[in-house]
């Protein structure tokens, strides 16, 4: 039998423990999206990876590249703020610091997630072209040459907004990027 100086104590204790439940239960949301969001930016550069080795020196590569990284974003694609495609020393081959900032002469191109959505005949090596500063088919896929055929690489950098703002309203960068060597042509 409950002694009467007991009453409101659940209440008390429901009082003391749902803030942190709450807590935890928003940290389970946001870390799943963000994880969910790391993960489609892992496939996303790898898929573009993909397309530019088995491409390799065709003239619309770069546009392929853009069309597999923003099918592998999914509807979240206009999250990315930057997409560069580079040549790589290696096939572990980090992304070339001075492309970080602007596509580089026969080193990188740099895009935005507007140029996802850009027409095909923006590609292609031609005066105006996105494509202009490392033209694929600038490209080496001959596997008689000195160093064999390139590398390319493939940088994304996705802008993950938090959702339940309950660890900062800000945002998240997310970064990937993934390395193969050209398929010989």
């Amino acid at each position: 039998m409950r002694r009467r100086n007991d009453r409101g104590t659940v209440l008390v204790e429901a009082a003391i423990i749902m803030p942190v439940l709450i807590l935890l239960a928003m940290g389970t949301i946001e870390f799943g999206m963000a994880w969910r969001d790391r993960l489609s930016v892992q496939n996303a550069s790898r898929a573009g990876a993909r397309a530019g080795a088995s491409l390799a020196t065709d003239a619309q590569t770069d546009y392929n590249i853009l069309q597999s990284v923003k099918s592998g974003l999914g509807t979240k694609y206009t999250s990315a703020t930057k997409i560069i495609v580079y040549k790589a020393t290696a096939s572990d081959g980090a992304v070339p610091a001075a492309c970080l900032s602007a596509s580089q002469s026969g080193v990188c191109n740099v895009y935005t997630a507007a140029d996802m959505s850009a027409a095909s005949t923006d590609f292609g090596c031609g005066a105006g072209d996105k494509d202009t500063s490392w033209c694929p088919t600038s490209r080496s896929a001959d596997v008689t040459s000195v160093n064999g055929p390139d590398y390319v690489g493939v940088y994304i950098a996705f802008s993950h907004g938090m959702i339940t703002g309950s660890f900062g309203s800000g945002t998240l960068t997310i970064t990937d990027s993934t390395v193969m060597r050209l398929e010989p042509q």
